[in-house]
């Protein structure tokens, strides 16, 4: 009889009590140990993300076709492909437009800017282009371009405005020094100067 039972014992060793483990096993799910890549993760540090301009409000002045890549590159003497970007501050409306455009695969690069004011009588942008020249460090007013025109730098960036004649718009323009030097601002400023005879008044 002890031999019997000793035989049993090894036989349930050997078969019926390896089931419960392997059935254990088998009913465990898999490790995955893909690493998720997640949707939000920040841009890399010093590299400034771009986003595309949302569109322009009905009735809003719309002076994106007043800055344009060609002449961009034509003003700097270049040939850098551009992409549209937001240009963050004053909101849209019947008196104000923007336009900006980056450098691709420039990193932090500002790009170009335009920024349009309409104002309703000569006096009215004349005294916007003062506030300006009082706002901005080391302003100084010239006659390079429109009826009255005013420069400054801030840290990297490069600003002219300039009031239309008759019109009396105010118009900034704004480039990154790593982009613009003195003259090829201006010279791009004058090739907006011209386009803006084409801007429609409501």
């Amino acid at each position: 009889m002890a031999l019997l039972l000793g035989l049993a014992a090894i036989a349930c060793m050997q078969v019926a009590c390896k089931g419960p483990a392997n059935q254990g096993a088998k009913d465990s799910p898999p490790q995955n140990n893909a690493v998720k890549e997640d949707p939000k993760a920040a841009a890399p540090a010093g590299v400034e993300v771009t986003r595309a301009p949302p569109p322009v409000p009905d009735g809003a002045l719309d002076v994106a076709p007043l800055l344009r890549a060609d002449d961009i590159n034509k003003a700097l003497q270049t040939r850098i492909e551009f992409q549209q970007a937001q240009l963050q501050g004053i909101r849209p409306s019947s008196n104000y437009g923007s336009a900006r455009l980056r450098p691709t695969n420039k990193g932090d690069n500002y790009g170009v800017a335009l920024q349009v004011w309409r104002s309703q009588n000569k006096d009215a942008a004349s005294k916007r282009l003062t506030n300006f020249a009082r706002t901005q460090k080391d302003a100084r007013t010239t006659g390079e371009i429109g009826h009255r025109s005013v420069r400054s730098k801030r840290r990297r960036i490069l600003h002219i405005n300039w009031i239309i004649p008759q019109s009396w718009e105010v118009v900034t323009l704004t480039c990154d020094d790593r982009l613009c030097d003195d003259a090829s601002i201006l010279a791009l400023a004058h090739r907006v100067d011209v386009r803006l005879a084409d801007l429609a008044r409501p």
